[in-house]
């Protein structure tokens, strides 16, 4: 009557200590994002930019006496010397577009001036692909004459680093074909490549203002997304999901905030859950002091002015490549992956 069932109290600290409980990260593959825009073409040195395209003679536009005097090429030929990038193009191209723009408010009535403004737009897109064909041409021709380790560059080294990579996805905000560019550096480069806003390689390049800019209903087909050659992708969740993100060469400028406003939105707070425990590595390769800074106003922007919380939760680093050495580089990288 009196006799108590025996309990077995477990030995919790062998059980900790066996080889039955596995490490959590032990088969768990990082995956990684890595990021391209037109700074990564420029950094090959490579005439890719708005103002190298506008000061050529692809220039569709060069004839300024023949525009009137509000038209889109007459806008853009007035503000050439303002615009340095892509990001400033297609700035240009969203204020024209914009609700608020004093000559859209002019000609609002005008169906045959804003035909004739798409009728530009077009042009300006056939011209752009032209142009950047005969820029990634002669990149091509030039590695030839290069042998060696003289084709090394700080592009070369971060793809030769992230092509190891067990789960590696890759997004580009660039027109060129990247995997003809990889092959240069004589890399075996045949990551999956998603191109943001279409390729030379598919002829589907789309170029305008993302969604987040207020454009007049007559200038509606001016949105990137609302193009017919606009693909889905995964961009947005897979940055959500990353362990480790590249991004080299993009501005993170107004018309791509679509893109990225969630993930840094989820950067600068602490991650959750048992794979989540880990800071995110966050790497972004800039050209010098100047465009860092610029970075950093895009990133305030996008935390709603909480850089310090991205400083905080991320394993964060700005990589400036006008001031990187290939070795250092080299190492650095190794380092971190090792």
């Amino acid at each position: 009557m009196n006799d108590i069932p025996h309990i077995s109290i477990p030995d919790y600290g062998s059980i900790m200590n066996s080889a039955s409980i596995q490490n959590p990260f032990q088969n768990y593959t990082p995956k990684t994002v890595l990021v391209v825009g037109n700074g990564f073409d420029l950094s090959l040195k490579m005439k890719t930019s708005y103002h190298d395209f506008a000061g050529s003679k692809f220039w569709p536009f060069a004839d300024k006496e023949k525009y009137a005097e509000s038209s889109l090429p007459y806008f853009l030929n007035n503000n050439y010397d303002k615009a340095k990038s892509w990001f400033d193009l297609e700035e240009l191209l969203a204020i024209y577009a914009s609700s608020n723009n004093i000559e859209n408010n002019i000609h609002k009535g005008d169906s045959s001036f804003i035909e004739k403004d798409k009728d530009y737009f077009n042009t300006l897109v056939s011209s752009l692909t032209d142009y950047l064909l005969q820029e990634q041409d002669n990149f091509v021709e030039r590695m030839r004459d290069i042998h060696g380790t003289r084709r090394a560059s700080v592009p070369h080294i971060l793809l030769q680093m992230l092509e190891k990579k067990e789960s590696l996805s890759i997004f580009s905000f660039n027109y060129t074909n990247l995997h003809l560019l990889a092959r240069q550096f004589l890399l075996g480069f045949d990551a999956d490549i998603h191109y943001v806003h279409g390729s030379l390689r598919d002829n589907d390049i789309i170029l305008g203002a993302g969604d987040a800019r207020q454009l007049d209903e007559n200038y509606f087909d001016f949105y990137k997304s609302v193009n017919e050659r606009y693909k889905s992708n995964n961009l947005i969740e897979e940055l959500s999901d990353a362990d480790e993100v590249y991004i080299f060469g993009h501005s993170l400028a107004k018309n791509d905030h679509d893109y990225f406003s969630e993930f840094f939105d989820m950067a600068i707070h602490e991650r959750k859950g048992v794979f989540h425990n880990r800071k995110i590595k966050l790497r972004i390769f800039t050209k010098d002091t100047k465009s860092s800074l610029e970075i950093k106003k895009q990133i305030m922007v996008l935390t709603n002015h909480h850089l310090t919380g991205l400083y905080a939760h991320c394993d964060f680093k700005v990589y400036k490549t006008d001031e990187l050495d290939g070795s250092e580089l080299m190492e650095d990288l190794q380092n971190e992956n090792s």
